[in-house]
């Protein structure tokens, strides 16, 4: 379904304000009054460090061979994570202008829930110290972040609505977004088959799933058989794989399940891992979700695309204003 993907869609200003409560801004500890400059917008410096911290955080999620991480790589990361930076900045700086304040109750609740998120006062101490924090930077980073989202808010989110008709025509031409597809429940039993094996082994590992098969067909307990002889990964739940639309299984296995009735052992089945006797549990067929059912999520999805849309072309709008400039260098793309 498309809200799967979409669930979390955030908005740029969104990525804004969550990239501030992770890493600290331009007041971070031990800052020195000649640091290296990174960029400028209209005056406003933009550091080295204040940079590196936000690379560093997201290179943290993208270890490379060995935890290293090609140099070029992130050059190329380093260069993007500098854009987004800027488009804060003229972002934040057209929220001063237009007078956008953000009362410090609401910048001390913001912190307080971020503190919770660590399990004592110590682990929080000793966070903010690997990132070079204080919690006057952290606070002033939120501050920023949240007069960005209420300037973009107001300019911008609280103007845009979908229509109707915007509406019925997403719905009409994306239909196949909304309708999950036929599934199976099913458990199966698997006698492994290595597939360098001789004839002879082959045999006697069809015998033995022959055998098995007879027992379930006089109604012993499919899942006690599969605990006790199933050779795969899922014998230990009862030989459970859960529901499964097609695509997800090897083909033989796929076909022979879906050709079965809730309750019903298919014969024997080889596929490249071995011999299996499948019984499936239950089904369920193609279904489309309706307009009414999605209605509410559908148009909050597609705002969400209006607003990227407008806040992206408002943002560039304010760096054609702009004076920007960047005092590192762009990789050369891969």
């Amino acid at each position: 379904m498309i809200f799967k993907q979409c669930k979390q869609y955030m908005l740029v200003v969104t990525l804004l304000l969550v990239s501030l409560i992770l890493i600290s801004g331009a007041e971070a500890k031990n800052t020195k009054p000649k640091e290296e400059k990174a960029a400028m917008v209209n005056g406003k410096v933009i550091t080295q460090s204040y940079l590196d911290q936000h690379v560093n955080m997201i290179l943290k999620q993208f270890p490379g061979k060995d935890g290293q991480i090609e140099n070029d790589r992130i050059a190329r990361i380093r260069f993007k994570v500098l854009d987004d930076l800027i488009n804060r900045e003229v972002l934040f700086q057209e929220s001063e202008k237009a007078g956008v304040k953000i009362e410090p109750a609401i910048v001390d609740e913001q912190f307080a829930k971020m503190k919770k998120q660590h399990p004592d006062g110590q682990a929080f101490e000793k966070y903010m110290s690997s990132l070079n924090l204080t919690e006057a930077s952290i606070k002033s980073q939120i501050g920023k972040g949240l007069a960005i989202k209420k300037f973009v808010d107001t300019t911008i989110v609280d103007k845009i609505d979908v229509s109707e008709k915007e509406l019925k025509d997403y719905y009409r031409k994306n239909k196949e977004r909304f309708t999950r597809p036929e599934t199976v429940r099913a458990s199966h039993i698997l006698i492994k088959v290595d597939k360098d094996a001789i004839e002879f082994e082959k045999k006697e590992a069809k015998k033995e799933i022959e055998k098995i098969r007879a027992r379930a067909l006089k109604k012993e307990d499919f899942a006690d058989l599969a605990k006790k002889f199933s050779q795969g990964p899922s014998a230990e739940n009862g030989g459970a794989l859960g529901f499964f639309q097609r695509g997800q299984m090897v083909k033989p296995f796929e076909e022979a399940a879906f050709a079965l009735k809730p309750g019903e052992i298919s014969d024997v089945v080889k596929t490249e891992f071995g011999f299996h006797i499948i019984k499936v549990l239950d089904k369920k067929p193609s279904e489309t979700t309706s307009l009414k059912e999605v209605r509410v999520r559908l148009k909050e999805f597609l705002k969400q695309g209006k607003v990227r849309k407008e806040i992206m072309a408002y943002v560039e709008k304010l760096r054609k204003k702009a004076k920007i400039e960047k005092f590192i260098a762009e990789a050369p793309a891969k």
